[in-house]
């Protein structure tokens, strides 16, 4: 591996004063480079290129970067982090790279100075494989994104940005949940006679779209617990699932949970016993082009629980005062999460005073009492 570390050189003054303007100049992340590729079932290759750390450190790698990925016994989440350790002395410290549980924030999370690279939903079904991985969008020098998604801001947001939550809130990054049940489920062996596989009955709600999404079942005993494949519709309370390769055995009562693996985001729930509780977070904004319309994609009980303002952070409107929107419809619940679908809803913002533009957008969530939640997929930032 050869790395380069830009302007860290052990010359105290002028990396400090460096490090600084770096980090005021660009965001923090992935600007070429780093595209993985899975060379087999437990090691991960990320090919040569370039990020950004948040403690102001550009680093280059001009070899490939291999990382071990272990199989685990059930569903488990990852995240390949970069991360520096920052040495005051000539010719400073190497960053490193770390495979962490769970779904970690883009940046600052857990440390600082570490840069979420790569996102691992592993279901526990065999070998890594490609469609496991997911990646941040690559940044571009002036600029948050490029024009890649339709500019399309995906979740995990960065997290480490002012968060300010209700006392019963809970945010956590996870997969969207479709719909799920307590206590009711029953695993058997599969009706079809066929040994890779298990009937599940006592669900609602089932449907033949629910087919290739997966079954989490928790709350069971060992590996009867974890991400399960949808084999085959069988009727609206059952499905037949896969044994991720270690044959559940049969147990009744379980709790279960239709999800989407491929659209991680926000989930955020309030626990409280009655009131509505808030959860605010910001997003950061590209400075040219300016998005003048922000579509959400969530799944949300109405538009309503959403606001969106740049509020408290500056205001930013031509006659100065607090640039906030609307959403244009109110009804729900809203359901969209994929981009390039209708979006849930389109808030419109007010003219920027050009000459103070604004850096970000905070974000105001309003979650009901004792519900499934809020699940934010991402945003769409539209310059038009």
């Amino acid at each position: 591996m050869t790395q380069s570390r830009v302007y860290d050189f052990g010359a105290l003054l002028t990396q400090g004063r460096t490090k600084k303007l770096t980090t005021a100049l660009f965001t923090p992340g992935i600007y070429e480079g780093f595209v993985p590729t899975v060379v087999s079932g437990t090691l991960l290759e990320l090919s040569a290129g370039t990020f950004l750390l948040p403690n102001g450190v550009l680093v280059g790698e001009t070899a490939v970067t291999q990382v071990t990925v272990p199989t685990p016994g059930v569903a488990t989440d990852y995240t390949i982090t970069a991360d520096h350790d920052d040495i005051q002395a000539t010719g400073g410290s190497s960053a490193f790279y770390t495979l962490r549980a769970g779904i970690l924030g883009r940046e600052g999370d857990p440390n600082p100075n570490s840069l979420a690279l790569i996102w691992i939903r592993h279901t526990g079904a065999g070998p890594l494989t490609a469609d496991m991985l997911s990646r941040p969008p690559t940044l571009q020098a002036g600029s948050l994104l490029e024009a890649i998604e339709d500019g399309f801001l995906p979740a995990p947001f960065p997290q480490a940005c002012d968060v300010s939550r209700g006392v019963n809130i809970t945010a956590t990054q996870q997969s969207h949940s479709l719909r799920s049940g307590t206590a009711s489920a029953t695993l058997s062996a599969s009706g079809a006679t066929i040994a890779s596989q298990i009937d599940v009955t006592g669900l609602v709600g089932m449907q033949t779209s629910d087919v290739g999404r997966f079954l989490l079942v928790s709350n069971a005993t060992g590996n009867n617990n974890g991400w399960f494949e949808i084999l085959t519709y069988v009727s609206a309370t059952s499905v037949r699932i896969s044994d991720n390769g270690i044959a559940p055995g049969s147990e009744a009562g379980v709790t279960w949970d239709v999800r989407e693996p491929e659209n991680v985001g926000l989930q955020i729930v309030n626990s409280a016993g009655v009131g509505i509780q808030t959860y605010q977070f910001r997003i950061p904004l590209p400075p040219r082009p300016l998005p003048k319309r922000i579509e959400v994609f969530a799944d949300l009980a109405s538009l309503a629980s959403v606001s969106l303002s740049t509020h408290p952070y500056n205001v930013y409107t031509l006659d100065r005062t607090e640039l906030s929107s609307t959403p244009n419809k109110v009804s729900g619940p809203v359901i969209a999460t994929d981009p390039g679908s209708s979006p849930a809803g389109t808030f419109v913002l007010g003219n920027y005073d050009d000459a103070n533009p604004p850096f970000s957008l905070g974000v105001t969530i309003e979650v009901p009492a004792v519900t499934a939640g809020v699940f934010i997929r991402g945003f769409n930032l539209v310059g038009d």
